[in-house]
């Protein structure tokens, strides 16, 4: 599947979600919340291999060394979406699954809304 890391995510409003950093603020991307995701040390997770904490690096670095659209497995995709339930609320869950999963370009293609 390929996806876009590039595209920022927008509150229930349709206003482009920002991040503060040092340099000020800038657009929240769905790679900036997919890599957090991915490199978080989750408290109920200290027991995980070396391993698989190294392929969550991995594919964190794919996707911050990205400029946009980057394939990746649907396993990945999975784990990206079960860690992004894990940190985030409802608020950047939303649009974080509605671009994995395509739901926005589906709904401008039809002019439908749809509801999980």
């Amino acid at each position: 599947m390929i996806i876009n890391f590039a595209r920022v995510l927008k509150t229930v409003y349709g206003h482009p979600i920002k991040e503060k950093g040092e340099a000020g603020e800038f657009p929240f991307t769905l790679g900036s919340a997919c890599v957090a995701a991915l490199v978080y040390p989750y408290p109920n997770e200290q027991d995980i291999s070396g391993k698989e904490k190294f392929e969550r690096h991995i594919i964190a670095e794919k996707i911050a060394g990205s400029k946009g659209e980057i394939e990746f497995c649907v396993e990945d995709m999975a784990l990206i979406k079960r860690l992004i339930a894990k940190l985030y609320g409802a608020n950047i869950l939303g649009p974080v699954f509605k671009l994995i999963d395509g739901v926005e370009s589906k709904e401008k293609e039809t002019g439908t809304k749809f509801r999980k």
